[in-house]
């Protein structure tokens, strides 16, 4: 697949307050790397998904970095999620 990115992280609970945060990371991005990369970075939107519980974050994280074999950039903060307060 075409690279792509995966974020786990805590956000509003109103949706479109919460892609309009990720909206202005998506442009800050873009702008940072326009000498190297010109032209359109990212695709329009995002499809967010709401964490529904701790339980539901800890499964969620080797799925976002198991992406990798996709074409995802995997970064991590941490090891071990289940250390990170929510």
């Amino acid at each position: 697949g075409e690279l792509h990115a995966h974020l786990l992280t805590k956000l509003p609970a109103d949706m479109p307050a919460a892609k309009r945060i990720v909206g202005t990371w998506k442009q800050a991005a873009s702008h940072a790397v326009r000498v190297e990369l010109p032209g359109k970075v990212w695709s329009e939107g995002c499809d967010a998904k709401v964490v529904r519980n701790p339980a539901h974050r800890v499964e969620i994280h080797p799925y976002i970095l198991g992406h990798d074999c996709e074409g995802a950039w995997i970064w991590s903060g941490c090891e071990d999620v289940r250390l990170v307060p929510w």
